[in-house]
């Protein structure tokens, strides 16, 4: 798209802009679930001085659509992680990468021992989660660990169900993506989506989105594979890892070790080889609610998978202008309407040529 621009402000670690570059030679950046977005973007030699490409200096790419409207690439800034100096052929570039402000969650580890009020909860996931950073990365969280300066968190919202889980010494991010998984596994299952998206006025933010990462379009927006709108539309059915049956080992030993038992009669259908068993090791855990959970998680994990994937037809829909990542929408394929969320986007631009693609998954 020709009247699509793109521009690159870079800051120092601290947040104080440096320089502005509209001259890129080219760029890519992607974002997938609740992974970090990764970008790799390469300019002129020399326009930025290596004095000042330190750790953590901070990138932010902005894209302008062909309705004119200036949007920050997936709503953050990133984090410089490396760069290289030198000749593609005869053009002299400078190559950098940097990762999105979430990867900042695999920078600790929850620092509390097994059985602390900080490392043993029972909360509302969302809430849990908001509570597992305040408390590694807030005021609070001991000498050397308080970024509350550079890193808000929101407000408990208590929009998922309640979960108790136990994750002493594990690392920040590990904990949030189970606390996700535990949410969408629940009997009456939220999906949670979590980010720290840098905001005017406010900076980093700590964010627990439920539903969707993005807007929620399903009322507005239904793409139809048949009319192309869906590229390489697919939904499939694999029902080869499924555990239906989770016998759950608490603490103790032997013909003393704790049970509990979890099962799934929904996904029985009939069949009189439908109890598929697994073996699920709690001993973390000291009660039945917990075990509980941990039996239900690896139900889930071992579910029976009906899933739908395809790319959007970018060509029709505009990225920025018409969906973002994260948003949430319907597709028709081959009669059934699916309910599908923009799971991953990847974007490149090169000779000022944009490509964007886009992966579409059920929920």
């Amino acid at each position: 798209m020709s009247d699509v621009t793109y521009a690159l402000k870079f800051y120092n670690s601290a947040g104080t802009l440096l320089e502005t570059y509209g001259d890129l030679f080219d760029l890519g950046v992607a974002r997938s679930g609740n992974e970090p977005p990764a970008l790799s973007i390469r300019l002129p030699s020399g326009v930025i001085s290596s004095a000042n490409l330190v750790p953590d200096a901070r990138l932010e790419l902005v894209r302008t659509g062909t309705d004119g409207v200036a949007r920050r690439v997936f709503g953050t800034m990133f984090l410089l992680s490396a760069w290289s100096s030198g000749y593609s052929g005869n053009e002299a570039d400078l190559t950098m990468s940097a990762r999105g402000a979430s990867s900042l969650l695999e920078r600790r580890i929850v620092k509390y021992t097994a059985g602390s009020a900080e490392a043993s909860k029972t909360d509302y996931a969302d809430d849990m989660m908001r509570d597992v950073v305040r408390e590694n990365f807030g005021s609070g969280a001991g000498t050397g660990r308080d970024w509350s300066s550079y890193l808000s968190v929101e407000a408990d919202a208590s929009l998922a169900p309640s979960v108790s889980k136990s994750f002493a010494w594990r690392i920040v991010r590990n904990v949030l993506d189970d606390l996700c998984e535990a949410s969408a596994q629940n009997a009456a299952p939220v999906r949670l989506f979590y980010d720290i998206p840098h905001e005017t006025g406010t900076g980093f933010v700590f964010r627990v989105y439920t539903g969707q990462r993005g807007t929620d379009r399903r009322t507005l927006m239904t793409l139809d594979s048949a009319a192309g709108d869906v590229q390489d539309a697919r939904l499939s059915r694999d029902y080869a890892g499924e555990k239906t049956y989770a016998i759950v080992g608490g603490q103790g030993e032997g013909a003393g070790r704790t049970l509990v038992y979890v099962e799934d009669t929904t996904r029985y259908d009939g069949s009189p080889f439908a109890r598929k068993e697994v073996w699920v090791d709690a001993r973390n855990y000291t009660s039945s609610t917990g075990m509980s959970d941990e039996g239900a998680a690896a139900l889930y994990d071992a579910r029976r998978l009906v899933t739908f994937a395809g790319r959007i037809n970018t060509g029709a829909y505009e990225y920025g202008k018409d969906w973002e990542f994260g948003d949430r929408l319907y597709v028709m394929h081959e009669g059934v309407r699916v309910d599908c969320i923009v799971h991953s986007v990847s974007i490149r631009l090169a000779q000022g040529r944009e490509d964007v693609v886009a992966e579409l998954r059920s929920l």
